[in-house]
């Protein structure tokens, strides 16, 4: 609790917000829909260790920049929020800036292959 009240303390790398679900069902289909549930916050807690393991796509203070060739400066982290099947997820992430021709580069939105937009993998695919 003392680390949470601290200012300056670091966000976790990757957190996740489980999507509500639908209830109220009895019987045997209210069984299955607890089932899916659990099923559905285990997939995203499994996706936020794994994400977390690729520490923020960090690649140090430089980089050679995509675009140009160029070195590409640390500048911070940055939050995403993505939406998979199930719920969402905030990554915070590396974030690079070329002084030369100016673009800019997230090395962890590269290793996931992450597309624009919020939607993600299969929900995206839908």
């Amino acid at each position: 609790m003392a680390n949470q009240k601290q200012s300056g303390a670091k966000k976790p790398p990757v957190t996740f917000e489980p999507l509500p679900s639908a209830q109220g069902a009895t019987g045997r289909f209210g069984l299955e829909d607890a089932a899916e549930e659990v099923a559905r916050q285990a997939k995203l807690r499994r996706l936020a260790e794994g994400i977390a393991t690729s520490k923020r796509g960090s690649e140090g203070n430089r980089r050679r920049c995509p675009g140009c060739g160029q070195w590409q400066r640390y500048k911070g982290e940055r939050a995403r929020q993505i939406e998979v099947e199930g719920g969402r997820l905030t990554l915070q992430r590396a974030y690079y800036a070329c002084l030369t021709c100016g673009q800019t580069s997230y090395p962890l939105d590269e290793q996931l292959s992450l597309v624009a937009g919020k939607e993600q993998g299969r929900l995206r695919e839908k």
